[in-house]
């Protein structure tokens, strides 16, 4: 689950390694206040709750995002394909 601006995102994330790379598919999609209360009081749980801030580059061929999370060293760095 995550919020942004005030709108809550259910995501599906699988990992799969091929070292030196991880590849993550996602699906994503918006839900209300009220399915995220429902699933809840079903037993779900929110285990962390972070703040990120991102630099991002982007030409006509990728996107590249540079990520800093409160309460982690170091810096996460994404490498997206445009349209892909």
């Amino acid at each position: 689950m995550r919020s942004r601006d005030g709108k809550y995102s259910l995501m599906f994330e699988e990992f799969v390694t091929d070292d030196p790379f991880i590849i993550s598919p996602r699906v994503s999609f918006e839900v209300s206040v009220r399915v995220m209360g429902g699933l809840m009081a079903l037993g779900y749980k929110m285990k962390v709750v972070m703040r990120r801030s991102s630099i991002v580059f982007t030409n006509a061929i990728f996107t590249v995002k540079i990520d800093t999370l409160e309460g982690l060293d170091g810096v996460f760095v994404q490498v997206r394909l445009v349209g892909g």
